[in-house]
């Protein structure tokens, strides 16, 4: 009756998916590719940004670091709308995924609270690649994506500021690195992620 009970808890719980690194890592690619297989929504930072300041989403910005809609202040509106936009599809019942840097712990400390208030799992899903890689899909993606407004030049202060994940616990933290074929990395994730919640569930059913 308790594994039972185990099971149904696993699959019927709720799960926030963070996925997030550094512009270009990959983030939007997988979380594309996990929405699509999970049938859940997504949310993306950079679409999510551009309509809080009535702009379409692939209209372009060409700012300093942190300024315009970049700045501190508007980053902490565009976190704040992507937990509410969570919550939102918590409460329905549903899955949800968010495309976001999550660079700064505070950030993460905040979508960790609120899996804790509405008891859902939680996975981070943190995308890594070779630095190289990185610079390369940056100068690319002012052709090939218009949404994401990260370039080259900022490269250096994104990752100065972009604070590793020493703080999300073992049970919610898979890395992928995106330089390997897509089917590999959702493999990876997929596989890890099973394991994971079984242990978020476990734990769970403790307290």
């Amino acid at each position: 009756m308790e594994l039972a009970y185990r099971y149904a808890v696993q699959f019927t719980r709720p799960t926030i998916w963070v996925v997030c690194g550094v512009p270009a890592s990959g983030k939007s690619t997988i979380a594309k590719k996990l929405a699509e297989t999970l049938s859940v929504q997504v949310f993306r930072s950079d679409v999510i940004r551009k309509g809080l300041f009535s702009m379409q989403p692939d209209e372009k910005m060409d700012v300093p670091f942190e300024e315009g809609i970049y700045s501190k202040g508007a980053s902490s509106l565009t976190y704040g709308k992507l937990l509410l936009l969570a919550q939102d599809e918590i409460e329905k019942g549903f899955s949800v995924i968010l495309d976001a840097t999550y660079g700064s712990q505070h950030q993460r400390n905040e979508v960790i609270r609120l899996a804790k208030d509405m008891d859902t799992n939680l996975m981070f899903v943190e995308c890594i690649c070779p630095e190289a890689l990185i610079k390369e899909r940056l100068v690319s993606r002012e052709v090939t994506d218009p949404v994401s407004d990260a370039r080259l030049r900022h490269f250096e202060q994104i990752k100065a500021r972009f604070e590793p994940l020493n703080d999300v616990r073992d049970e919610m933290h898979i890395r992928v690195d995106t330089k390997r074929p897509l089917e590999e990395s959702m493999e990876h994730i997929l596989s890890q992620d099973y394991v994971l919640e079984c242990l978020q569930t476990t734990d769970a059913l403790k307290r």
